[in-house]
């Protein structure tokens, strides 16, 4: 079959890691079927990567208003007629597709559940899912919800063609076993007791981060962000860090830390998964669909995270007993697993 993906972040143009993020599911599809992207650009051109047709628009360099995403959706109802199937890999991008019989979208926030730290962006994603996001899930055919809190917040607005099919992550990628350089990147000499990596800030809560790296100067604390800036001998900042250096980082880092606000599905945890370095993190919806308190540490409260921490200083076995759990989950969320699922949504289309 024909596939049309939409999508605004693909490759270069995306905060994701060329291997990860959710337009990574196109590689996988890619290998059974005939698959074009439709992405944004600084000018319009078409190249071909593996047996992947690139279609690139250009668009306005900023996007405060939506303002690429409805092009690209404009972009793509001009191109529909062509394909058998529409996935706007994020639902605001099937807006103006005209076949609404071959649309499926995927739902990755909720103003109901994504909370941001400052007002405007949360306004406007509250404008957004009654303007746009709303008004995309109703009319399409099929859509996909990345964790079962987004599935509830919906079906309660009785939208009812949803289903939740978890994220998935590219393990080829995400694997130890690429790992070809045995020399720790975080070995500078000093004798920090465990090392805790953190990727990325969405959803993060600064505040209890900075409380946490603050109550253990003899843990290292390596934040993967160009936007927190904090200053302190326990703390290394690292920014546009290559995916093969960022691959060593999930390798040889103890743990991984996400203190959240609130979650759906999240890159950097099914990244750190797939190295089968365990996660430090919330114990709350989005989270407990893909983590669980036999293969990770999960905090109820604030007071829990510094008593996780607390127990790792003094046993450092505990992270290799949920690091031998984590091994035997990571493979349910690969994208060789979560492919074949949105695969078979695309032939009941059809069939339907």
């Amino acid at each position: 079959m024909k596939i049309l993906f939409i999508t605004h972040h693909w490759e270069n143009n995306s905060h994701h890691s060329k291997y990860s993020g959710y337009q990574r599911l196109v590689y996988f599809i890619s290998t059974h079927h005939d698959v074009t992207v439709l992405t944004w650009g600084t000018k319009n051109f078409e190249y071909w990567v593996n047996n992947i047709k690139v279609i690139v628009k250009k668009t306005p360099k900023r996007d405060q208003f939506y303002q690429r995403r409805l092009l690209l959706s404009w972009y793509a109802r001009r191109i529909e007629n062509n394909y058998d199937i529409i996935h706007a890999l994020y639902c605001e991008l099937g807006l103006l597709i005209k076949n609404n019989k071959k649309l499926i979208t995927t739902i990755h926030v909720h103003p109901g559940i994504v909370r941001y730290k400052k007002i405007i962006p949360d306004i406007w994603l509250k404008i957004r899912w009654i303007l746009i996001d709303k008004r995309v899930i109703k009319k399409a055919k099929y859509n996909i919800a990345v964790s079962n809190n987004l599935l509830e917040i919906i079906r309660k607005d009785k939208i009812y063609n949803v289903e939740f099919i978890p994220h998935g992550v590219d393990t080829l990628f995400w694997n130890n076993e690429n790992i070809i350089n045995t020399k720790d990147p975080f070995n500078d000499g000093s004798n920090f007791l465990l090392t805790v990596l953190i990727v990325g800030l969405h959803g993060v809560n600064i505040t209890l981060l900075k409380n946490i790296i603050g109550n253990y100067p003899e843990i290292r604390f390596v934040i993967v962000s160009n936007k927190l800036k904090i200053i302190a001998n326990n703390v290394s900042i690292q920014s546009n860090v290559p995916d093969e250096e960022l691959r060593e980082f999930y390798s040889f880092a103890d743990v991984l830390f996400r203190p959240l606000d609130f979650a759906t599905a999240n890159n950097s945890i099914l990244e750190s998964m797939s190295m089968n370095t365990p996660v430090i993190t919330n114990n709350i919806k989005g989270i407990t669909d893909y983590l669980s308190a036999e293969d990770s540490f999960l905090a109820d409260n604030e007071e829990e995270f510094f008593r996780i921490f607390d127990s790792l200083i003094k046993n450092k076995k505990l992270i290799n007993e949920k690091r031998e759990k984590l091994r035997l989950v990571t493979q349910k969320y690969s994208w060789n697993n979560i492919a074949p699922k949105i695969e078979l949504i695309y032939k009941n289309l059809l069939i339907n």
